[in-house]
């Protein structure tokens, strides 16, 4: 399914329509995508994008750890 997919499903359903930008940013400057969105086979979410378009994704509790944050 190619990203112009993910927009139109996405549009169709009501749903947000940046998500799919915010992955092709994230894959534009090989960076990291943050949301506490969970992975759903066949799911039109953002973890089931980032995977699609190989780039990395992971939640705020990932985020802690790979920055190293100490509370």
């Amino acid at each position: 399914m190619g990203i112009i997919t993910w927009i139109l499903f996405s549009a169709i359903k009501g749903g947000p329509v940046a998500d799919p930008f915010l992955v092709a940013k994230a894959k534009a400057l090989d960076g990291t995508v943050v949301t506490q969105e969970e992975y759903k086979p066949n799911g039109v979410k953002i973890p089931n994008m980032c995977e699609y378009m190989n780039v990395r994704c992971t939640n705020l509790e990932g985020l802690m750890e790979l920055e190293k944050w100490v509370f």
